[in-house]
């Protein structure tokens, strides 16, 4: 939907749209999830080695790839993209 269509719309409808989007990326966080942890045994059943990283690790590489790959994406993603990725992550 448009923002122009979205303006047009009663705040009635607007409330109605919005909860529906709520519970369907709710569901959708459950869904990936579970098909994630499906697909991880799937491949650990074929004698692929997954491996977890701990939280501190994924906050290490985070601030590696931010500092190192963003400024190379600049280019092909925009910089509006990589402004919104870097005021909304941690």
């Amino acid at each position: 939907m448009n923002l122009d269509l979205w303006r047009k719309l009663p705040e009635q409808q607007k409330t109605i749209v919005e909860s529906a989007v709520q519970s369907m990326e709710e569901r959708r966080f459950q869904v990936a999830e579970a098909e994630e942890q499906r697909n991880l045994k799937k491949l650990q059943g074929q004698g692929i080695d997954v491996i977890h990283f701990s939280k501190e690790e994924i906050k290490t590489i985070s601030k590696r790839v931010r500092k190192n790959v963003w400024p190379l994406l600049r280019s092909d993603t925009g910089v509006n993209l990589l402004e919104l990725l870097e005021t909304s992550t941690p």
